[in-house]
């Protein structure tokens, strides 16, 4: 008994080369959406790498703004608070915690205190940057793109000496 294909009988030469063709068709079509997506693959990494590229460079500016910053207030001659300093109740908590757990030859990274407080980074870079605005005299420095804080040391007595920003029982409890 022979095996005959079941579709060379039954189709003919016409409708053969019709299939033939609609499937060289669909297989033209599928290779170009396989090289549009290769495309968009290679427009994506580009993409991906120039704002890594980008990052850096903003990184970088950020730094040499908070150094700029520092060498401004250290050029002010007023500088120094002369009174109390009104800090919020969170405020408070991330100078407490730099207070605590910083000096001046041990700093404390933002990350370290996101930990210890239990607030997004993001938050702490607000409340430093708020702390410095309100004349808390904090020292920046970096270390492998990480921002490193501590307190003025002067400040620092002074505030152990005098409470200046007011830090009270119900703060201590959380740090």
């Amino acid at each position: 008994m022979a095996i005959t294909n079941p579709f060379k009988s039954s189709l003919s030469g016409d409708e053969l080369e019709r299939i033939k063709k609609a499937f060289k068709t669909i297989r033209e079509n599928l290779d170009e959406h396989l090289d549009g997506i290769n495309q968009n693959a290679n427009e994506i990494e580009s993409n991906y790498e120039y704002l890594c590229r980008l990052e850096a460079k903003l990184d970088a500016l950020s730094e040499r703004l908070d150094a700029i910053q520092l060498r401004l207030s250290e050029m002010e001659p007023n500088s120094k608070p002369m009174g109390k300093i009104d800090l919020s109740y969170e405020e408070k908590k991330v100078f407490l915690a730099i207070y605590k757990y910083a000096s001046a030859k041990n700093f404390i990274s933002y990350s370290e205190i996101s930990k210890r407080l239990g607030l997004p980074i993001s938050l702490v870079r607000f409340f430093v940057t708020n702390l410095i605005e309100k004349n808390v005299p904090i020292v920046k420095k970096y270390n492998n793109r990480e921002v490193l804080v501590s307190l003025d040391e002067e400040f620092r007595q002074v505030q152990a000496k005098e409470n200046i920003v007011n830090i009270n029982e119900s703060i201590t409890r959380y740090i």
